[in-house]
């Protein structure tokens, strides 16, 4: 992905800890206990960047979302859902706690599947890969000369790193920078230079 004539600021937010009952992907799991506080206080920790952000656009996902109306308590920003950040599409695993998940679908994980293998009635990691990746030039592009936060999650960070860093992205591979739930990265793309910074 080329930023060329591109200026802005992007803070990258993993969505805070949620209820660890049932497997990721587009389960609507909602924000544990651990982590509305971890949200708010990250909400508190924004605003004493000293950095002014005109937008948040969140993945639609409840831990997401719930997410973002916390850390907005602090903030008062216009906020756009967008459903293309969601985490994978784990199909026929959604909403299935962990234990069920290991009856039903032994040995069956993201790591595990190949590239062009997709979950029972869901995404593969290349129909994911291509959906994040448009989502984020789509970001860049629209909100181009402004300062903005987007709260998701850890499979669709693990790719923006990847297209930051210039890398292959691999559903295999360990990913080029961990982000904890209810933490985030401040990206600044000015042209093809890149600045990466944690919070």
């Amino acid at each position: 992905m080329e930023f060329k004539d591109k200026k802005i600021k992007i803070l990258l937010i993993r969505h805070g800890k949620d209820v660890p009952l049932r497997v990721g992907g587009w389960s609507d799991s909602h924000l544990s206990v651990l982590g509305k506080e971890e949200s708010l206080e990250l909400g508190k920790r924004i605003v004493k960047l000293d950095e002014k952000f005109d937008q948040i656009v969140t993945s639609d996902l409840p831990r997401a979302k719930e997410t973002c109306d916390l850390i907005n308590e602090s903030l008062n920003l216009p906020v756009e859902e967008n459903s293309e950040f969601r985490e994978i599409n784990n199909g026929d695993l959604k909403n299935l706690d962990k234990e069920q998940c290991k009856e039903k679908y032994p040995g069956l994980y993201f790591f595990t599947l190949k590239y062009n293998e997709s979950y029972p009635n869901g995404e593969s990691p290349a129909q994911f890969y291509a959906r994040v990746t448009t989502a984020f030039e789509n970001l860049v592009n629209k909100y181009n000369n402004q300062n903005v936060i987007l709260v998701t999650h850890k499979g669709v960070l693990d790719i923006i790193m990847t297209i930051l860093y210039k890398r292959k992205w691999s559903n295999k591979a360990m990913p080029i920078m961990h982000v904890g739930c209810g933490e985030g990265v401040l990206v600044e793309i000015i042209n093809d230079d890149i600045y990466i910074n944690e919070l």
